[in-house]
């Protein structure tokens, strides 16, 4: 059973990363063949300047963003392919800000 876990978890990487891939085309396909809505463009610089910024809790080693308030709300005021974008952009801010430190 060891053996198939191993196996199974070696996959779920590389098939997030295809699927992460596939739902960003699509939503640039969606997104890019309209006219680009000022609003995104916002909540987008919004979401990057605030996502390079992190909220610390006092007293406690915990530290947070509030990008995601900006993600959800691209995708309620825009479209969902839109919140979709916004999320990924804030995903490649925060592993870029910490993909140098390793936790373990």
């Amino acid at each position: 059973m060891p053996r198939l876990a191993s196996g199974l978890s070696s996959l779920f990487v590389p098939a997030t990363i295809i699927a992460g891939a596939f739902v960003c085309a699509l939503s640039g396909l969606e997104l890019f063949t309209q006219p680009l809505q000022i609003e995104w463009v916002v909540l987008v610089v919004l979401t990057v300047a605030v996502g390079l910024l992190t909220l610390r809790v006092p007293q406690m080693p915990i530290s947070f963003s509030i990008s995601d308030t900006f993600t959800i709300v691209s995708a309620l005021l825009v479209s969902p392919a839109a919140g979709a974008l916004t999320a990924a952009v804030d995903g490649l801010v925060i592993s870029l800000r910490f993909g140098k430190t390793r936790t373990v």
